[in-house]
This record gives C-alpha cells, structure tokens and sequence, in this order.
C-alpha cells in the first residue's frame, strides 16, 4: 500500500500576513495551492505447481489473480503560477476518483535439462487486464546462442 498525503498553502500570496497572528491562523487563511490525499493497494494470490516429467525435464504451472484498489484525491485550484508564466493561474485541477481493478494471469512451460551448463525452456503467458480490458499473450521461446 502506498499513501501520499500534501497540502501547500502560499503564505504571502495575499500580502505579508498581519503582525500577531499565531503561525496556525497564518496557515489557516492562506490560499490552497496543491492538495493531494491519495493511496493505491494491490492484494495478489498466486500458485504455483511444478512437477518432474523425467529426469531430465520439468512442466510448470501457475497463476495468479491481483485486485487493485486506487483512491485519487488531488487537487490544484490556482492552477500554475511562476515568475516566468505567460498566464498566472493555467492548469487548474480537481481530481477524485476511486476505483478497483483486477488482473489474472496464467503461465505453463516446459524446461529440458540438455547438458550440465543447458537447459532450454519454452512456454507461455497469458494476462488478462480487467481496467483497459485487454488480454495479452507473451511466448517464452528458445533462441539459439552465439
């Protein structure tokens, strides 16, 4: 899990603040100038299985399933200001968005011990993303050396 939580406020965007406020009332009435209070989460199950075909061989097995869950909770309401910007306050923002994805995958290969310094493995993957709703498939082919 991973959270961000900021909040910056431009102190002296107003003017100097008065004399004798408290550094709280300071903070307090200065203007909002980023907030972001975001987290992302991923939780996955996953097995794998391999078993001994020969001696000199192994078939593998697997596969897993992940949810993910995403909070965005940001924003930047005075948008961009510098000293070199052409226009103060461009690309304002607001986000908020909560959701949860899932992606499974699956896997099988095949590994032949060849000699004591080979072995060759062929296989595949295929992963399915439930947020684009795309599956993708990936072979694991052997390729010859030089």
């Amino acid at each position: 899990m991973a959270t961000v939580g900021s909040t910056v406020r431009d102190l002296v965007k107003d003017g100097v603040p008065a004399a004798g406020l408290s550094a709280d009332d300071v903070i307090a009435a200065s203007p909002l100038i980023y907030r972001d209070d975001s987290s992302e989460s991923e939780t996955t199950l996953k097995y794998d299985l391999t078993l001994a075909a020969s001696p000199d061989s192994k078939v593998q097995f697997g596969g897993s399933v992940t949810q993910f869950r995403v909070k965005y909770d940001s924003a930047a309401p005075l948008g961009y200001d510098s000293p070199y910007s052409r226009e103060p306050g461009v690309n304002r923002f607001s986000l908020f968005d909560r959701f949860t994805a899932w992606q499974a995958g699956a896997y099988a290969q095949v590994t032949q011990h060849v000699t004591s310094a080979l072995n060759v493995t062929a296989g595949g993957r295929l992963d399915r993303y439930e947020y684009i709703d795309a599956s993708r498939f990936s072979p694991r082919v052997p390729r010859p050396s030089r």
